[in-house]
C-alpha cells in the first residue's frame, strides 16, 4: 500500500511538473504575442493621429476586440501562475494598450454621438425647428463640455478637430436659426415659402 501511494505521488508530481512546464512555455509564447500585438497596435492601430475619424472608429473597434482576447488569456495565465505559486510575469504592454483604448474610446464615442446628432439636426423640418431648438442647444453645450474634458493628448486627432470646428459653426448659426423661428418671422415666411 505504501509503495502504491508513493508511485501515485510520483505520478502526480510528474504530471504537476509537466503542467507547470506547459504553463511556462505558454507564458513565453504569450509574452511574444503581447509584444507583437503592441508593435502592431503602435503601427496600425487607432493611436495614429492621421486616421480619418470614421477609420479611427472602425480601427478602435477592431483593436478593442483583439485587446479583449489578450486580456482573457492573461486572466487564465494569472490563475495558472497563482496555482503553481509562480511570480506573475509583467505585461506592461497590455496595460499601456488598455489605457490608450480607454482614451480613444472616449474620443470616438463622443465623435459618433456628435455625428448622429448633427445628422438628426439636418433632418429637422422647418415647422419642427422651434420645438427642437432647446434640445439642440443643450446637446451642443454637453458636447462642448465633454470635448473640453478629453485628454489633451487627443486634441490633434482629426475626430477632435472635426467636433470642435463643427460645434463652433453650429454655435455661430444657432442665433440665426433662433431668429428665423420667431413667431413674427415664421408668419412672414409661411405664405411666401409654402410652409404650413
Amino acid at each position: 500500500l505504501q509503495s502504491a501511494a508513493n508511485r501515485s505521488s510520483d505520478r502526480l508530481f510528474r504530471t504537476q511538473e509537466n503542467f507547470r512546464k506547459d504553463l511556462m512555455h505558454a507564458l513565453d509564447g504569450f509574452s511574444r504575442e503581447v509584444q507583437d500585438f503592441q508593435r502592431d497596435f503602435k503601427k496600425n492601430g487607432p493611436v495614429s493621429e492621421q486616421l480619418k475619424p470614421h477609420e479611427g472608429v472602425s480601427c478602435l473597434t477592431k483593436y478593442q476586440k483583439l485587446y479583449e482576447e489578450k486580456a482573457k488569456k492573461l486572466v487564465a495565465y494569472r490563475q495558472g501562475e497563482k496555482l503553481f505559486g509562480l511570480t506573475p510575469m509583467s505585461f506592461d504592454g497590455l496595460t499601456s494598450i488598455k489605457t490608450s483604448i480607454a482614451l480613444l474610446s472616449n474620443l470616438y464615442t463622443l465623435y459618433t454621438k456628435y455625428k448622429k446628432s448633427v445628422d438628426d439636426y439636418m433632418k429637422i423640418t422647418f415647422p419642427n425647428l422651434r420645438a427642437r431648438l432647446e434640445k439642440m442647444r443643450t446637446e451642443l453645450k454637453s458636447y462642448a463640455e465633454k470635448l473640453d474634458k478629453l485628454d489633451k493628448a487627443l486634441l490633434l486627432y482629426p475626430a477632435c478637430i472635426e467636433i470642435r470646428e463643427g460645434l463652433h459653426a453650429l454655435h455661430e448659426i444657432l442665433p440665426i436659426i433662433e431668429n428665423l423661428v420667431k413667431t413674427s418671422i415664421v408668419k412672414q415666411l409661411t405664405p411666401s415659402c409654402g410652409l404650413s
